[in-house]
């Protein structure tokens, strides 16, 4: 996925122009990690956001008894770090890529310089409008929704309705992209487990037989 592409998608650039989503794409610059790499620490001073083009960047922040969180798992088309973008200081969490991956780095100084363009300024406040609206939206969704309906939406959203499938990613991170904490969603899945709607094994987890017809569709 090219620069371009993942900002004409991304919400938190909904208001740009096309002129101005190009003039932002020419801003990035290309960087590749290896797993296990770090992109920044927790703690250090605030230089770019990202955007994913390959792979998957979990951010990771430290609590004050040393044990550490995943906040967020980005995906290829998402942005993180956005808040570097807005203000002064440092970096909240740890970004840490779990795959090889490649993103798109924008550096702060480059958007400042565009913030400058008023046309520019003009659209991506009404970028932050939509951004707005969208959590006001999300936040209704997980109020509206109960868990197992939100981790069914979940698969379907990032994967697909399929019968069998292969999860890269911890149980904690889709804990919290589902609004659930760690200890809650391992309660969810030992009861879909019990009635026979999930097994999960290792990587590998598969629903039930017609699933998806009867269900969620």
């Amino acid at each position: 996925m090219e620069a371009a592409q993942i900002i004409a998608e991304c919400h938190y650039f909904a208001g740009l122009s096309e002129s101005n989503r190009a003039a932002l794409a020419r801003a990035c610059e290309r960087v590749a990690y290896t797993k296990a790499d770090l992109v920044f620490r927790e703690g250090q001073p605030v230089t770019a956001v990202y955007l994913v083009s390959a792979g998957c960047i979990q951010l990771i922040r430290a609590t004050p008894n040393g044990r550490e969180v995943v906040i967020k798992t980005c995906e290829a088309g998402e942005i993180f770090a956005e808040a570097a973008l807005l203000k002064e200081g440092t970096y909240p969490v740890t970004a840490c890529a779990v795959q090889d991956s490649i993103l798109f780095r924008i550096p702060k100084a480059h958007f400042t310089d565009l913030m400058r363009m008023d046309s520019f300024r003009t659209d991506f406040e009404v970028g932050l409008m939509l951004r707005v609206r969208y959590l006001t939206e999300r936040i209704a969704y997980l109020a509206g929704h109960d868990p197992a309906d939100r981790f069914f939406h979940f698969l379907r959203e990032h994967y697909g309705p399929k019968s069998t499938y292969c999860i890269a990613i911890s149980k904690t991170a889709i804990a919290h992209e589902i609004g659930v904490t760690p200890e809650s969603f391992s309660r969810l899945l030992r009861q879909l487990s019990d009635e026979g709607t999930i097994e999960w094994h290792g990587d590998t987890l598969c629903l039930r037989a017609g699933f998806w017809d009867t269900q969620y569709c």
